[in-house]
């Protein structure tokens, strides 16, 4: 597993160094401005185009021809670029707390971490889900193909979600609005914003996210197992 870890970090070296360099950069905009939000967009990008990356630089090279004559299983294999992807998002999201955090404590004071933190659960619930979903069609695919269903998946919700809320008119909005809050008493606690409510949400979809981010890995290592080369 570390061999195969440590494969992926060297292969993607080069690449590392100028995302680095565009890292301290946009880091160095955020403390100056007391502006994170640049870099919390960044920190998301690289976290879903390094696995991205990695899988081209596999297929370019031939690697999984060459993996399936090593004693290594084909589960291995998988499996370690479904850590791979993991540790890219961990790094990205403690870089986004720490350097988050310290424009906020700096600008506003230390109580506006515990939104700050409820902010980056949200988005890496929504990443993690996005990422077990396009790495099992990376898996399925290939990078060129899974990469336009990764596009598909992330852009087709919010621009259907966006059509709907331009056709569909205002009056009947806030009828459904109110509606909903009605049948589900729980809403009102999110739009008052009570922190428990909240931080349980957060939490919950982060759950979910790791739920369908193992179901997703299972699948890969399935459709490997069976894949000839």
């Amino acid at each position: 597993m570390l061999g195969l870890l440590l494969k992926d970090i060297y292969n993607l070296k080069k690449t590392g160094r100028t995302l680095s360099l565009f890292l301290v950069l946009y880091g160095a905009f955020a403390v100056l401005s007391g502006e994170f939000s640049i870099l919390s967009g960044l920190c998301a990008m690289i976290a879903v185009l390094l696995p991205i990356s990695a899988f081209s630089l596999d297929q370019s090279s031939q690697w999984n021809v060459y993996a399936v004559t090593l004693p290594i299983r084909r589960r291995l294999l998988v499996t370690s670029r479904y850590v791979f992807t993991l540790l890219c998002l961990g790094v990205m999201t403690a870089l986004q707390i720490l350097v988050g955090g310290f424009v906020l404590v700096q600008s506003y004071g230390i109580s506006e971490m515990s939104d700050h933190l409820l902010t980056c659960l949200f988005i890496d619930s929504v990443l993690l889900f996005l990422l077990s979903l396009g790495c099992a069609a990376l898996f399925r695919f290939g990078p060129e193909k899974g990469r336009i269903v990764m596009m598909a998946i992330a852009m087709l919700p919010a621009a259907a979600l966006l059509l709907f809320t331009k056709l569909m008119p205002e009056a009947m909005l806030l009828t459904l609005s109110d509606a909903a809050f009605r049948a589900l008493p729980f809403l009102s606690a999110f739009k008052n914003g009570q922190p428990i409510y909240l931080w349980s949400a957060a939490l919950f979809c982060l759950a979910a996210s790791l739920l369908c981010f193992g179901l997703s890995c299972l699948y890969s290592c399935r459709y490997m197992e069976k894949q000839e080369f």
